[in-house]
C-alpha cells in the first residue's frame, strides 16, 4: 500500500513540473513572437518613412531636371526658324552639344497623328505618337492650349514632362523628355536627357540604396520590397513598338523597390486587401526554406507620374513588404525547451533517488523489527516450555510497557 502511494505521489510531482514547465514555454514563445512583432513593426515604420523621404527626393529631383528642359527648349526656340521645314537635322545635333542634352527632337502634328519629324537622333524620326497613352493627349493639349492639364507628368507654362521611362526607339535606353509649345512656332521642342543624373543621385540617396543598407545593418530584416498593387497580379506589363521589340514601362513595375521573392501562396490576396483596407497585414509561414514573419504595410501617398496603375493611372497607394527571420525566436524557443528539458530531467532523477533512499531504509527498519520480534517469541516461548510462569508474565510486562511507550 505504502510502496503504490508512493509511485502515486511520484507521479503528480511529475505531471505538476511538466505543466508548469509547458506553460512556462508557451508563454515564452507568445512573448517572443510578441517581441518580434513589435519590432518587425517598428522596423517597417521608420523603413516606410525613409522610403518616403528618398522617394519625395527622388521626385524632386526630377522636377528640378524638368525645369532644366524646359530652360533648354526655350533656348532651343531662340536659335531654331519657327518653320519646322526650314530647321536641319544637323542644327539639332549642334544644337544639342551645345545646350548639353542628349538630343533635341521636334514633334509636327499632322492630320491624324502627331509625328517625330526632325532629330538629332536618326532613330527617332517618322515615329508616330497616337498610341503613346498619356503622353498623346499632352502633345495634343499642348497644341490645342498650351498648357497640359492631364493629372499625371509635371506641367509648367507651355511645358510638359513625364517621368523616366524606357525609350520607344530604344527600349535598352531610359530616357527624360520634355516638351515644350507657345504657339510661336509650327512644331514642339522636345530635349531629352538620359537616365545617368537621376541613376547617380538614387545611388547615393534612392530607396533602393536605403534598403541595401537596412539589410546590411539589420540581419534579421531577410527582404524588403515596394509592390505595386495594380500591377503586381499582371507581372510586368510589355507592349510592342512599331520597331516590333518589347518596351518596359518601368513606371508600372510590379515591385519598384527592393525585392519580393519570399511570396506566399496567398500572396495576391494579402497584397489585395491591405491595399483596398489600407490596414496592414502579418503572416507566419514556411517561405523560401526559412520560418518568417512577413509584414504588408499599406502606403499613402500623393499621385506621381513615376508610379501607375495598370491602366497608366497615378496611385495612391503602394504596399511596402518586410521580412524578417523567425528562426531566432525558435532558437530561443529550443534553447528555453532543452532548459527545460534539462531541469527537468535533473528534478526526476533526484526524485527517483530520494524514493530508493527511502524505500532502502524503510524496508531496513522492517527487517530489524522483525528480528528483533522474533527473538521475543523464542524467548517467551522457552520460559513457557520451561514452566517459568513467574518470569514470563514479567517478561511480558515489561516488553508490553516497552512497545506503548
Amino acid at each position: 500500500m505504502k510502496r503504490n502511494l508512493w509511485w502515486k505521489s511520484l507521479l503528480v510531482v511529475i505531471v505538476i513540473v511538466g505543466s508548469t514547465h509547458t506553460v512556462y514555454y508557451l508563454l515564452t514563445k507568445q512573448s517572443l513572437e510578441r517581441s518580434l512583432g513589435h519590432e518587425l513593426s517598428a522596423v517597417a515604420g521608420q523603413i516606410e518613412i525613409a522610403i518616403e523621404q528618398s522617394r519625395l527626393g527622388a521626385e524632386q529631383y526630377q522636377e528640378q531636371i524638368g525645369r532644366q528642359l524646359r530652360s533648354v527648349s526655350i533656348a532651343a526656340q531662340y536659335a531654331l526658324d519657327a518653320d519646322i521645314e526650314n530647321v536641319r537635322n544637323e542644327q539639332l545635333e549642334e544644337l544639342s552639344e551645345r545646350l548639353g542634352v542628349l538630343h533635341i527632337t521636334l514633334l509636327k502634328r499632322v492630320e491624324d497623328n502627331i509625328v517625330l519629324y526632325k532629330s538629332s537622333d536618326p532613330q527617332q524620326l517618322g515615329l508616330k505618337t497616337a498610341n503613346w497613352t498619356p503622353w498623346y493627349e499632352a502633345f495634343n493639349q499642348l497644341f490645342d492650349e498650351r498648357q497640359v492639364t492631364i493629372d499625371w507628368g509635371q506641367s509648367l507654362d507651355n511645358f510638359w514632362t513625364g517621368p523616366f521611362e524606357v525609350a520607344t526607339s530604344d527600349t535598352s535606353k531610359v530616357r527624360k523628355w520634355g516638351y515644350y509649345y507657345d504657339g510661336t512656332t509650327n512644331y514642339i521642342i522636345d530635349p531629352y536627357v538620359s537616365y545617368d543624373m537621376q541613376r547617380e543621385y538614387e545611388e547615393l540617396t534612392g530607396a533602393d540604396r536605403l534598403i541595401e543598407q537596412t539589410l546590411n545593418k539589420n540581419p534579421s530584416i531577410l527582404e524588403i520590397g515596394a509592390i505595386n498593387p495594380s500591377t503586381f497580379p499582371l507581372g510586368e506589363i510589355l507592349t510592342e513598338t512599331e520597331l516590333g521589340e518589347e518596351l518596359r514601362h518601368i513606371t508600372q513595375l510590379p515591385v519598384f523597390y527592393g525585392s519580393n521573392t519570399y511570396t506566399d501562396p496567398r500572396e495576391l490576396e494579402y497584397i489585395e486587401t491591405v491595399y483596398q483596407t489600407g490596414e496592414p497585414i502579418t503572416i507566419k509561414a514556411n517561405l523560401q526554406g526559412k520560418s518568417v514573419l512577413k509584414k504588408y504595410v499599406p502606403v499613402a501617398i500623393d499621385r506621381v507620374a513615376s508610379i501607375l496603375d495598370a491602366d497608366g493611372e497615378p496611385l495612391d497607394r503602394y504596399v511596402l513588404t518586410v521580412v524578417s527571420d523567425y528562426g531566432q525566436v525558435q532558437q530561443s524557443l529550443t534553447r528555453q525547451w532543452l532548459l527545460l528539458a534539462g531541469m527537468g530531467a535533473v528534478m526526476l532523477v533526484c526524485l527517483l533517488v530520494i524514493g530508493w533512499s527511502a524505500r532502502q531504509s524503510c524496508s531496513a527498519k522492517a527487517s530489524a523489527s522483525e528480528q528483533r520480534l522474533e527473538e521475543h517469541m523464542r524467548h517467551v516461548r522457552s520460559l513457557a516450555e520451561q514452566g517459568r510462569l513467574e518470569e514470563l508474565q514479567d517478561y511480558t510486562r515489561k516488553w508490553l510497557n516497552f512497545k506503548r511507550k
